[in-house]
């Protein structure tokens, strides 16, 4: 088994970034974005994310792009009806712009990210960087007189 590098701040950033989404949602009724339905998981080496986005024109309408360490996705979605007019019982859907951003791992190749879109569904994927294997290494001990 080769070793891996361990870092006791990976569950930490976890926990900052869990307490970030919660926040985030707070406050997501104050913000003019709306938020669509996100997955982001991890499979075959990859950083997945998959975002509901029906109806929308995808090349028309959706941005992605890498800032620092920040995957950000914003766009706008829109309605050929007008629900102003008299007659509409209910309008649950909601249209306008929107936006999500997804805190990357570090060492992520901006220019390796991948996206596509069928049925639906936005597909980003981002090749994860490998984890750098920690090689053993003895350290010599000085003695120095007093």
């Amino acid at each position: 088994m080769k070793p891996t590098l361990w870092s006791p701040w990976l569950s930490t950033e976890s926990d900052i970034r869990s307490a970030l989404e919660r926040f985030e949602r707070l406050f997501s009724d104050a913000t003019p974005h709306r938020r669509p339905a996100v997955d982001v998981f991890e499979a075959d080496g990859k950083l997945v994310v998959e975002m509901e986005l029906p109806g929308v024109d995808i090349e028309r309408d959706v941005e992605i792009k890498v800032e620092e360490d920040m995957l950000d996705i914003s766009g706008e979605t829109h309605s050929d009806r007008d629900y102003t007019e008299e007659g509409a019982h209910i309008t649950e859907r909601s249209f306008g712009s929107f936006q999500r951003r997804i805190l990357l791992p570090d060492g992520v190749d901006p220019d390796a990210i991948e996206a596509s879109y069928t049925a639906g569904i936005l597909n980003v994927t981002v090749p994860l960087p490998e984890a750098k294997a920690v090689t053993a290494k003895t350290i010599p001990v000085r003695a120095t007189e007093k």
